[in-house]
């Protein structure tokens, strides 16, 4: 009869079931080891495009960095620079074209942009968009920073748009027309630089609640709308005040009034008040003279009131 095994030495006697299990354990690791490095070597096969933009990315910039001296309207000087296109292939970039606003597939391809990209920016020329300076090309939904840093000194639109006096120089596109502010629909606004698709739908919503704007300054309460673009786009925006919509303060429900940004809850209800009591509004001044409306909050909401 085997003798009995006992004390520490149990740790180390196992039974024909417990070895087959400790087999299969071990097989497992070996299986997920192979998945991780099979893993790994597809994720850098992923990042083969990626590494080859990049290269692209030192090519464009060292041919732009010996130049920092660049006047708004400079156009980088065509070279007969040959680069590996991010693609496949080489470009000649003699054949490239460098304006933004005739760029066809081929020339984005060129430069190795994404096809999700190069369809963005293809659709947004389409629908009327126009690049007059650099920083519009980052209104264009997927345009990343370093994307936007690679190819901007490649293309053949000033840095800035020049004010002269107040008003734009002649840079414009032939056959460009202002736009008008109480008519215009988002494509149209999307045309003004510095106006991308969010801010567009803002000033549209605004105008909306306003009834149409009075004066161009009214678009600095639009959320989001910076000074600095205001004043690129207000030489370019004519206002029509005959298209105001104007609230019937006599008819005007508590809704339709608060609906207005100039009118508050508090002096809705005044107005409301004030009418039941008296009856019927016979001039605006009474909206003063009844102390309904301070004087500087009237000016600027007197445009969209009326009686009658």
């Amino acid at each position: 009869m085997p003798e009995k095994i006992t004390g520490w030495k149990n740790w180390f006697v196992f039974s024909k079931r417990e070895r087959i299990a400790a087999w299969i354990l071990f097989l497992l690791l070996i299986v997920v080891c192979i998945l991780i490095v099979f893993r790994e070597r597809k994720s850098h096969d992923k990042n083969y495009n990626v590494s080859m933009f990049d290269s692209l990315v030192g090519v464009l910039t060292d041919t732009e960095t010996s130049d920092n001296t660049r006047s708004p309207s400079f156009q980088p000087e065509r070279k007969n620079i040959v680069f590996q296109d991010s693609h496949n292939g080489i470009v000649d970039t003699e054949s490239v074209c460098h304006d933004p606003n005739r760029m066809q597939f081929g020339d984005w391809y060129a430069l190795g942009l994404p096809f999700s990209l190069i369809r963005t920016l293809l659709n947004y020329r389409s629908a009327g968009g126009y690049f007059y300076v650099r920083e519009d090309l980052k209104k264009v939904y997927g345009m990343t920073d370093s994307i936007y840093d690679a190819i901007s000194t490649w293309l053949e639109v000033p840095d800035s748009m020049p004010v002269v006096s107040g008003v734009i120089a002649d840079r414009m596109p032939s056959g460009f027309v202002t736009v008008k502010l109480n008519q215009a629909d988002s494509v149209t606004l999307l045309t003004l630089p510095g106006i991308g698709p969010v801010l567009a739908g803002r000033i549209l919503r605004y105008r909306d609640l306003l009834g149409g704007f009075v004066i161009k300054d009214q678009l600095t309460e639009v959320y989001g709308l910076s000074e600095q673009t205001f004043h690129r786009i207000e030489p370019l925006l004519v206002i029509d005040s005959s298209r105001i919509i104007q609230i019937n303060l006599n008819r005007s429900s508590f809704a339709e009034l608060v609906r207005h940004p100039y009118i508050s809850v508090y002096t809705a209800n005044a107005i409301l008040a004030y009418r039941n009591f008296k009856g019927n509004i016979d001039s605006l001044e009474e909206l003063t003279g009844e102390k309904l409306i301070t004087g500087n909050n009237f000016i600027r909401l007197r445009p969209y009131l009326r009686v009658r």
